[in-house]
């Protein structure tokens, strides 16, 4: 790309669903899928914090990024069962889900 084509981006994420064991069949089933798309789609699953490193071990495409479903506004503190944007950066997530998430036609 020469960076004037456009660019489509799918994002997926499952909410609080799924089992370990789920999210990687899914994953599995998503990294199948994907080698027929276009190049200029990019596939990125936002996955609950639980799915993240086993999400990083299955993909190993360029076609998936691995994000997550939420961030704390804060970079450290006392906040349990929060998580930060440098903590997820240092997990390898390159995306986020900000807030509720949810589908809508345009």
């Amino acid at each position: 790309m020469t960076g004037l084509e456009k660019k489509f981006i799918v994002q997926a994420n499952w909410k609080m669903n799924k089992t370990l064991g789920q999210s990687i069949e899914y994953v599995q089933a998503m990294k199948r899928g994907c080698q027929e798309l276009d190049p200029a789609m990019e596939v990125i699953l936002c996955l609950p914090f639980t799915a993240l490193s086993v999400a990083f071990r299955e993909v190993r495409s360029p076609r998936i990024s691995i994000g997550a479903q939420n961030v704390h506004e804060q970079e450290r503190g006392a906040y349990t069962g929060e998580i930060s944007a440098p903590m997820l950066a240092d997990a390898g997530c390159q995306y986020c889900v900000v807030g509720h998430s949810k589908a809508f036609r345009v």
